[in-house]
């Protein structure tokens, strides 16, 4: 699957929820299974079904289509907990704890149940992520589906890993 956004500028805030959601959608009925009512090598029909891979795209456009803040944020790491204080002290090791699922979905709901919009954008600058379509997918896991950054394959050794772990290869 290939997409492209059209510009003149990057969509801002939550407005790429909007174009992705149509995509949510489409991968839905497709993971539950589309009836085909023929195919060249079956005549009779087939149930066709598909999934989304692994997200690959620049920075920025991750970063967005899985609810995170930018780079430049004080949360500038889609796969650990490293702050930017902690970067520029040049932190290493232990200070780097990987982020996981569950607290990922459990700041994800505070984001959205909070109270008011005053109250969301605290939620979002205090912890640096917000829902995005992609997590109506019941497959899709956004900490472990997406292009891993240099820091994380130079530095922790992460694309082995995650070739080995995650792909199966």
């Amino acid at each position: 699957l290939v997409g492209l956004i059209p510009g003149p500028g990057k969509p801002q805030g939550k407005a790429l929820n909007k174009f992705t959601q149509h995509l949510v959608d489409q991968l839905l009925r497709l993971w539950d299974g589309i009836y085909m009512l023929q195919t060249h090598d079956f005549p009779s029909g087939r149930l066709v079904q598909a999934g989304l891979g692994p997200l690959v795209c620049d920075l920025d456009a991750v970063r967005a289509l899985i609810g995170m803040h930018g780079v430049t944020s004080s949360h500038p790491c889609t796969f650990c907990h490293v702050t930017s204080f902690q970067v520029k002290q040049r932190y290493t090791g232990p200070h780097w704890v990987m982020r996981d699922l569950k607290s990922y979905a459990k700041a994800i709901e505070m984001h959205a149940n909070a109270a008011n919009p005053s109250k969301q954008k605290r939620q979002w600058k205090a912890d640096g992520v917000r829902d995005t379509p992609l997590l109506r997918l019941p497959y899709w896991n956004p900490l472990r589906w997406v292009l891993i950054d240099p820091m994380h394959n130079l530095l922790l050794g992460q694309l082995g890993n995650q070739l080995v772990n995650v792909f199966g290869l």
